[in-house]
């Protein structure tokens, strides 16, 4: 699994970020065709409570399928400041599910608050 841990601040705007899945072996692009995936934020462990969910129908895009890229899109950081776990699951047109990429999550108080 590729590890990517992400650093957001409560209150902003993450600008997201794209990742080309690769095969481990080879370092070819896995081609993402006919996959959909599906990405839990959990606070505190893998097992912690869901604090948001991302789908390819929401969050989620495969921008280059051929390529193996998939972006998370741009969000609000709307969850209290601490430390969080994701991963990404892929399934495919078979139905088997690939995790390929996951992480930690810390997410840093903000301090200015929005004007009044």
């Amino acid at each position: 699994m590729f590890i990517y841990d992400l650093k957001l601040t409560k209150g902003d705007t993450f600008d997201g970020v794209t990742f080309t899945v690769t095969d481990s072996d080879t370092g070819a692009a896995i081609d993402l065709t006919d996959y959909s995936a599906r990405m839990e934020i959990r606070s505190g462990s893998k097992t912690g409570t869901v604090a948001a969910t991302f789908t390819t129908d929401s969050g989620l895009t495969i921008a280059d399928a051929e390529g193996g890229q998939i972006s998370i899109d741009p969000f609000s950081v709307t969850y209290d400041a601490g430390y969080y776990q994701y991963d990404i699951q892929f399934t495919d047109g078979d139905g088997d599910v690939y995790t390929w990429i996951g992480g930690q999550v810390r997410v840093v108080q903000d301090v200015t608050q929005p004007a009044t």
